[in-house]
């Protein structure tokens, strides 16, 4: 199983590697900037000269310690490094950031390294221990060996530490999930909502969760083939019926299989049968009743048949048992702006968005939950950070033109009610340029400079 954090222990950019607001020349910007620039042009040695620069200007520097290791891991330089390493630490024994890197150097090698680079992490934890990093890469070290148990301890010191940084979450609630400690677990991967986690540390999360909601974890070995034919049916072939039949067979010989029960029940709601969808996936619910899968389907299910408040409690029971199911949250979220109640819908949004940054409709529910609430200024950084990101995406401009209308209509003062009549007369003139025929950009454009007269 290794290999399932490896990124976690070399990858520098998912690890704050890289500094946001470097501005400026090439030879003004931060020198891992630079490294990193290099590193995706193939440029190898410029990036590690680039490293090297940066940890001469400050050899405590472990972000570049960790480029620079993966940078020779990546090249085949490791027993070049970890020489020069060992070297090093002959000089300056007491030097944690040496240890962390040589540690680093030992973990990237194949076979029997790791106990050495098990090592070289506690190592520099007592030479330093109020660095949380170290007890982290120590934790992750015995995850990746599979040592469950052991990692616990100090990926519990690295959380402690720095309870704010969401990577050292993500080992945590993986380590409490391979040992089946699942609400301890939950409890890590909802700390993530509340970060800034990257989009590798939510997928890592999620995978975990999704490991207790396998359908065949808890399938009876010679029943495992059946199902598995049933899902091909229900998921690859669109054929729903057929998996029903296929299901309905598994359980004639086991009624009481939770899992099957759901996907029996996601079956017939895929074919509009509510009847008995709500029947199978509540009896998943009575077997089940930790699973989130079940209460997800029944919110889907009621809310397409418009029935908002059933929908919201399921929902809100399939968050409490699984946080990270983004399509929950954007549920609830635009449930909660049904009924007017933008302080809910700007949280359930929030998470929305943490867990789907790239999705663009996420953004775009979460900036109209702002103005719901009457906050302007992050509705309009919300439109405007998608403007930004994707100028082609004319509904987010058309969306930023509106809001700037709204805000034209509500300014009290001459001056401000100019900057917004010309804020969002050139959104909707942009979206013209691109899209002519646009008759709620023409209309608004309209009906705008009518106003401002």
């Amino acid at each position: 199983m290794r290999h399932v954090l490896a990124a976690l222990l070399l990858t520098a950019a998912s690890l704050g590697c890289a500094h946001s607001g470097t501005m400026g020349t090439e030879a003004s910007r931060d020198p891992l900037d630079r490294a990193e620039s290099a590193k995706a042009t193939g440029k190898v040695d410029d990036a590690i000269a680039a490293c090297r620069q940066a940890l001469a200007a400050d050899p405590k520097r472990l972000d570049a310690w960790r480029l620079l290791v993966q940078l020779h891991a990546e090249s085949g330089k490791l027993t070049e490094v970890t020489a020069e390493l060992k070297a090093k630490l002959a000089a300056a024994p007491n030097d944690d950031a040496l240890h962390y890197a040589l540690g680093l150097a030992y973990f990237a090698q194949t076979g029997t390294a790791g106990d050495l680079a098990l090592r070289e992490f506690e190592q520099a934890e007592k030479l330093q221990p109020s660095q949380a990093e170290y007890p982290f890469r120590l934790g992750v070290g015995y995850f990746e060996l599979e040592r469950y148990p052991e990692a616990l301890v100090p990926l519990k010191r690295a959380v402690a530490l720095a309870p704010g940084t969401a990577k050292y979450h993500v080992p945590l609630g993986l380590t409490l999930a391979r040992l089946d400690r699942k609400k301890e677990a939950l409890a890590e991967f909802r700390a993530l909502l509340g970060l800034k986690p990257s989009g590798k540390d939510v997928k890592l999360a999620q995978q975990a969760l999704e490991r207790f909601e396998d359908p065949l974890r808890d399938i009876p070995h010679a029943e495992s083939d059946n199902v598995k034919r049933g899902i091909d049916w229900l998921h690859q072939a669109d054929q729903p019926q057929q998996a029903i039949a296929t299901f309905q067979d598994v359980l004639d010989r086991f009624p009481d299989l939770a899992p099957v029960h759901t996907l029996l029940g996601l079956a017939y709601e895929r074919l509009d049968q509510s009847g008995p969808a709500v029947e199978h996936l509540t009896r998943a619910i009575e077997l089940r009743p930790d699973a989130a899968l079940p209460y997800l389907y029944l919110g889907e299910l009621y809310y397409s048949k418009q029935k908002p408040e059933r929908a919201d409690d399921y929902f809100h029971k399939a968050v409490e048992r699984n946080p990270l199911l983004d399509r929950a949250w954007g549920r609830l979220g635009d449930l909660a702006m049904q009924r007017g109640d933008g302080a809910a819908a700007i949280t359930d949004l929030k998470n929305a968005v943490v867990l789907t940054p790239d999705d663009a409709d996420s953004h775009k529910a979460l900036a109209q939950a702002f103005e719901l609430a009457g906050q302007y200024a992050q509705a309009e950084d919300c439109l405007r950070g998608l403007v930004d990101r994707a100028p082609k995406d004319l509904d987010a401009r058309l969306r930023l033109g509106f809001l700037y209308a709204a805000l034209f209509h509500k300014a009290t003062t001459t001056d401000e009610r100019g900057r917004r009549s010309a804020q969002a007369q050139a959104c909707f003139q942009k979206v013209l340029d691109q899209q002519p025929e646009n008759v709620a950009a023409s209309r608004a454009l309209q009906q705008l400079r009518q106003a401002a007269e």
